[in-house]
């Protein structure tokens, strides 16, 4: 049974977690010299180290030293058999060897004045994931995590509109009426950030237009809910349309190959009473899918 404490610190390691998927990306600092990544990774640091002593003393408190059979391959509740667990791994020794085998390890590991993406930063980002996941035992959280980065998603896209319509009223040295910038500094960080929103987006319209379609009475708040859904992703792609970055457009269509390979799995794993999977099944997946990114890009091809 869970301590007092150790729910304590539970709900600041998933409060943490929250924080770095809302603020990091919307804040920026005009004062200073650098403005965007210094700032936003300083901030990203410093959420890190909080979660990680929070869960330093729940790992405490629980004894988790008593629980070291979880190392072993062996054991059926190993961590080593958890997802991405042993590449994640890999990528901090990969990280920490070339740190100790650079020509400058202070540099490589604080990282450069300009972006600050050094190796602490990469562990930074590792302990908000490993603690975040470890912590992460519902759906209701796996819930409200996504809610969260959609939500930051928004202003975001709203300020690359300002840009984009000059009514930025911050004056910026290089032209972000051409190439919106946004929160981030840079048209391709920009763009880059969006197109995590928006396999995200897209999962929500789904689950709306599944709720509007299934339920016998149509309901008020599936209709709101599919309304404000389709328009974030229409401001999410118009952003990044405008952010005049081609890359990003790559980065949709593998993030969309892989959105609908993962649905069409879930309703195969969601077929009652593991029937055999349905073509219908796949046609209703894609259907959905299209139909979502369908009304996104006439709202953009009407607004343009």
């Amino acid at each position: 049974m869970e301590s007092k404490l150790s729910r304590w610190c539970n709900g600041l390691i998933e409060a943490g977690g929250v924080a770095a998927v809302i603020v990091t990306p919307l804040f920026f600092n005009i004062h200073s010299d650098r403005v965007f990544e210094p700032d936003k990774l300083t901030l990203l640091r410093s959420i890190a180290v909080i979660v990680a002593l929070a869960w330093l003393v729940k790992f405490i408190n629980q004894k988790g030293w008593q629980q070291r059979d979880l190392l072993h391959w062996q054991h059926k509740d190993s961590i080593w058999r958890m997802p991405f667990m042993l590449p994640v791994a890999l990528l901090v020794v990969a990280y920490l060897v070339a740190t100790l085998l650079s020509v400058t390890p202070s540099v490589s590991w604080a990282g450069s004045y300009q972006r600050l993406q050094g190796t602490y930063t990469t562990l930074s980002y590792l302990i908000i994931f490993g603690t975040t996941i470890s912590t992460m035992r519902t759906r209701a959280q796996a819930r409200r995590l996504v809610t969260m980065v959609i939500i930051a998603s928004i202003p975001v896209s709203f300020y690359g509109l300002l840009q984009h319509f000059n009514l930025d009223p911050l004056p910026w040295a290089g032209n972000t009426q051409e190439r919106v910038a946004g929160h981030m500094g840079n048209a391709i960080f920009i763009a880059a950030y969006l197109i995590m929103a928006v396999p995200l987006t897209l999962s929500r319209i789904i689950v709306s237009f599944n709720n509007i379609l299934n339920d016998a009475e149509l309901a008020t708040a599936d209709v709101l809910r599919s309304s404000v859904y389709i328009f974030t992703l229409a401001i999410q792609l118009i952003t990044i349309y405008w952010s005049g970055s081609r890359g990003p457009w790559l980065g949709i269509g593998v993030g969309i190959f892989a959105f609908v390979l993962i649905l069409l799995v879930a309703l195969r794993n969601a077929a009652a009473q593991q029937e055999a999977f349905r073509l219908v099944d796949a046609g209703k997946a894609l259907l959905l899918v299209g139909g979502g990114t369908a009304v996104s890009y006439v709202i953009i091809a009407f607004i343009l």
